[in-house]
C-alpha cells in the first residue's frame, strides 16, 4: 500500500473470533504502537462477525458470551486512554421487520444476530461509556449534523435499528 506515515494502513486477513491472531499480526504491530492510545472500531461487526470462504459460508458469533469474550479480548489489548466505538443491530425497535430480515438470512443459510439494548450495553463492561451512552446511532450527537449531510431527513429510531456507543478504555 502507498500512503504517508500518518495515514498508513494494513490489511490483516483473520477471523475476529480469534483476536490473538489479529493482535499478534506483524502488520498490525508495524503500524500501531499499542503502548499509545488507539481507537478500536467494532462498527457493525458483532452482529455479522464472519469469515468468508470460497463456498461463501459465514460463521457468526451467535452465542452472546462468546461475542462478549471476543470484544473483551480486543479491549484488553488496548492501552489505557484508548477508545472503543461499537454499533450493533437491534430487534428492540422494529421486531417484526428484524425477524423478517433474520428469516431472509436464514433462507440463505446464514444467521443474523440482533440483540437488545441491554445485551449491546454489555459489550462495554469494564469501560467508561461516554455520554450519551448506548443510543440509537442517529441520536448520538445529533447537534453535530450539518445541512447537506448524507442521509437527508432524520430517520425514525425504528428505521435505523442500530445502537451504538463510545467508551474510554
Amino acid at each position: 500500500m502507498n500512503s504517508n506515515p500518518e495515514g498508513e494502513t494494513a490489511y490483516i486477513e483473520g477471523d475476529m473470533r480469534s483476536p490473538k491472531t489479529i493482535l499478534d499480526a506483524p502488520e498490525l504491530r508495524a503500524i500501531l504502537d499499542l503502548d499509545e492510545p488507539v481507537g478500536l472500531l467494532l462498527i457493525a461487526t458483532m452482529h455479522l462477525i464472519a469469515t468468508m470462504h470460497l463456498i461463501a459460508t459465514m460463521h457468526l458469533i451467535e452465542d452472546l458470551r462468546e461475542a462478549y469474550e471476543v470484544c473483551a479480548e480486543f479491549v484488553a489489548a488496548m492501552p489505557p486512554g484508548s477508545h472503543l466505538a461499537l454499533s450493533h443491530l437491534t430487534g428492540d425497535l422494529l421486531p417484526e421487520h428484524m425477524a423478517g430480515v433474520s428469516a431472509s438470512y436464514a433462507r440463505r443459510g446464514m444467521t443474523l444476530v440482533v440483540r437488545g439494548k441491554a445485551e449491546i450495553t454489555g459489550f462495554f463492561d469494564g469501560t467508561e461509556l461516554i455520554d450519551p451512552g448506548v443510543e440509537v446511532v442517529h441520536r448520538w450527537r445529533p447537534e453535530m449534523r450539518r445541512p447537506g449531510d448524507i442521509g437527508g431527513a432524520p430517520a425514525s429510531d425504528a428505521e435505523v435499528s442500530v445502537y451504538g456507543g463510545v467508551a474510554r478504555i
